[in-house]
């Protein structure tokens, strides 16, 4: 199977389980709000189904008898409470209630008391019935429709490198699969390793979906990033209709963030030139990190992802004291809190803008702010799960901590910093809402709701530049300027509905839409013309791209734990976890004699990758020291010929311009495997069609 093959049918078992797990079961399992908006529900199913499936995954793994059945057992016990605490009734009755209902369908059926027939064609006749019903308002398609496309369009974008290329982003995604791995086989916190203590909220969402796909652990994650940046588009849309009350000004901001990666990039970049930024924190001068960071599995992203959920549930406590938002505002903070540090302290942030522009209008209330007081403490302990079971079971973790959470290590590299575009910009459109909110915006509701939007802008903006005012920094100023930027978005769609609704046509948009929606959809095709990107930005790599393809081949092809890999790539050796062995080159030149007769690795294939152009990017910095790479690729290819002359065991499995592959078998006759880009009958019309979409990414990019 070819990988573009095998990336689509992968990334449709994605999709298909977090639609089943995320979408579907939640409406199965938890009351829904129907009279709120399929947006709304849709992150409240969503914090709802990840806040309890990291709470499950944490306990099960503690027990040491983590699955995704008792996971999926886990929800079955849930929906049985609810059942009887609702119904009052046995769930062993429901079951039995329905299972002799459809018994007795199914004999009527066989007995010809029911027609099937018929039956099949009133079922179809009813529900599309209530499709055209629903489709009745043209305007709700004609916004469903936009609504798609600019999804549909951002999603391509956030996969176009997945397609392009097998490689992981960055070097993040090495150690996420790791942790991920372990977590799977009961081994929470591990020690002696590096991030023990790292909070494992995102990696449970990561192992959810690996385990409902079946997909190979490091494929799941690769196309499990994209999925958490298209989400992010939707959170867009979330805050614009928030801040707006428009869903077509939404999808202005929507749109912004979605596909305006060079614009935004301009607005956003350091510049080498200033001399602000080491080397290493300077990448933003070269490509859109802001984009990039959407298309790699990263909890910084996933944790943004319900940022904005949880900061309006908080908003609508203090506006309705309704029960149900404060459930969500606590399920969503133990979320935040279990996936990242830094998103942790920008809600933080956010809830103290909240407050302090409750007070400002005199809204807040004292049994309110008490109530989130003591939620956000008990929330903040429960979601330091690890930190907590760290103080019982590791002595030493006080000074580990301390120094993991410090910022000293990725702070270092920041100094005082320039004023972008995208600064001043957020400042503006900052106090623009600040003092919309507070001085002309109508209501109770909409002055709290605009003035902390604004504060809230205002208070990020100064952290990301606190160094110019004697203030050391409490986040990366990198990560605060990703973070803005979907607010950015946001207050760009808010602005937009302040600009077209103004008093001479505001009567006219409300009793007509469609002109509204034409103006919007004009408004999108102009912002299209200027924002297509001129290429997909194409990331740093770690690894060649034919050396991740080979990897697919050798773990989709040979037994599992059979087979060891030798290669200078160190990461391999998270990725490999369960599935085979690896073994760094200077390891194995140092272990293993070429003149020996006997080669004693244990397993019965060895694959060794030599490097015949050295990969100059590395993990590990002794290896990026000029010549130590070279030196041990050099070796190498003088080990391989040696060992070629003096045995008969190794032939070349895989061969081109950048690498080449040899397969030493002991006593084995290696297992068949088909080649990279083998074709049948039965595929080939869609791979070829895939193919040519590769193709086309490929001289979209170059």
């Amino acid at each position: 199977m070819s990988y573009d093959w095998l990336v689509a049918v992968s990334l449709v078992k994605i999709l298909a389980a977090f639609a089943f797990f995320f979408i579907y079961l939640p409406t199965k399992i938890f009351p829904q709000r129907r009279e709120a908006a399929p947006v709304d529900r849709f992150f409240d199913n969503l914090v709802l189904m990840t806040s309890t499936g990291i709470v499950f995954v944490h306990l099960l793994a503690l027990l040491h008898i983590y699955s995704i059945v008792t996971v999926l057992l886990c929800y079955l016990l849930l929906y049985t409470v609810r059942i009887w605490h609702r119904e009052k009734t046995f769930p062993l009755e429901v079951l039995r209630s329905f299972v002799v209902q459809k018994t007795v369908l199914t004999l009527d059926i066989l007995d010809s008391v029911v027609d099937l027939k018929v039956a099949t064609r009133e079922f179809v006749q009813k529900k599309w019935a209530e499709w055209k019903e629903r489709a009745g308002d043209r305007q709700a398609v004609v916004h469903v429709l936009l609504f798609g496309t600019i999804l549909i369009y951002a999603a391509a974008l956030r996969y176009a490198n997945v397609f392009r290329s097998p490689v992981f982003v960055f070097s993040d995604p090495y150690s996420h699969l790791l942790w991920m791995k372990q977590l799977e086989s009961g081994n929470l916190y591990p020690s002696g390793t590096d991030g023990q203590y790292y909070p494992r909220g995102f990696h449970s969402f990561l192992a959810i979906l690996h385990g409902l796909t079946g997909l190979d652990g490091s494929l799941s994650v690769l196309l499990t990033g994209p999925l958490v940046g298209t989400l992010l588009v939707v959170a867009v849309y979330y805050l614009g209709k928030r801040l707006t009350q428009s869903t077509e000004a939404a999808l202005i901001g929507m749109f912004l963030f979605g596909t305006f990666i060079e614009p935004i990039t301009l607005l956003h970049s350091y510049y080498l030139d200033e001399g602000v930024l080491e080397t290493k924190n300077a990448i933003d001068a070269l490509y859109p990190r802001w984009f990039m960071r959407q298309t790699t599995p990263l909890p910084d992203e996933f944790g943004l992802l319900f940022l904005l959920p949880v900061l309006f549930s908080a908003y609508v406590y203090l506006t309705e004291r309704r029960r149900r938002v404060f459930v969500l505002f606590c399920l969503g903070s133990i979320t935040i809190f279990m996936t990242h540090p830094l998103i942790s302290a920008t809600l933080a942030v956010g809830l103290g803008a909240l407050v302090i522009t409750s007070f400002l209008l005199r809204i807040l209330a004292w049994n309110s702010l008490k109530a989130l007081t003591i939620a956000g403490f008990v929330t903040a302990v429960v979601g330091n799960l690890q930190l907590i079971y760290a103080f019982l079971f590791d002595q030493g973790v006080v000074e580990r901590v301390a120094q993991g959470y410090s910022g000293a290590s990725w702070l270092g590299g920041f100094g005082a910093l320039p004023y972008t575009f995208e600064i001043m910009t957020s400042a503006a459109l900052g106090s623009l809402f600040l003092l919309g909110g507070v001085f002309f915006a109508g209501g109770r509701e909409r002055k709290l709701l605009w003035g902390f939007f604004g504060l809230y802008v205002l208070l990020l903006v100064f952290l990301g530049r606190s160094v110019n005012f004697g203030v050391r920094y409490l986040i990366g100023p990198d990560r605060l300027g990703h973070y803005r930027i979907l607010l950015l978005c946001g207050a760009l769609a808010g602005v937009y509905s302040l600009v077209t609704f103004f008093p001479l046509l505001a009567e006219w948009y409300r009793a007509r839409r469609w002109l509204y929606q034409t103006v919007t959809a004009l408004s999108l095709m102009v912002l299209g013309v200027f924002g297509f990107p001129s290429e997909i930005p194409s990331p740093p790599h770690y690894e060649y791209d034919s050396l991740a393809e080979v990897s697919y081949r050798i773990k989709r092809a040979f037994p599992p734990l059979e087979w060891t890999l030798v290669s200078t790539t160190e990461d391999y050796s998270k990725v490999y976890k369960d599935k085979g062995w690896h073994m760094n080159v200077g390891e194995f030149l140092e272990t293993y004699d070429p003149y020996d007769p006997e080669f004693e690795i244990p397993t019965p294939y060895t694959f060794i990758f030599v490097e015949k152009r050295f990969f100059a990017v590395s993990s590990d910095p002794s290896l990026n020291r000029p010549g130590v790479r070279l030196d041990l690729e050099r070796r190498l290819q003088e080990w391989t010929s040696i060992y070629r002359m003096l045995h008969e065991d190794m032939s070349v499995f895989y061969e081109d311009w950048d690498i080449l592959v040899y397969l030493v078998t002991q006593n084995h006759v290696p297992k068949p495997a088909e080649p990279l880009q083998a074709v049948s009958g039965a595929t080939e019309f869609p791979l070829a069609f895939l193919h040519g979409i590769k193709k086309l990414w490929r001289a979209w990019g170059s």
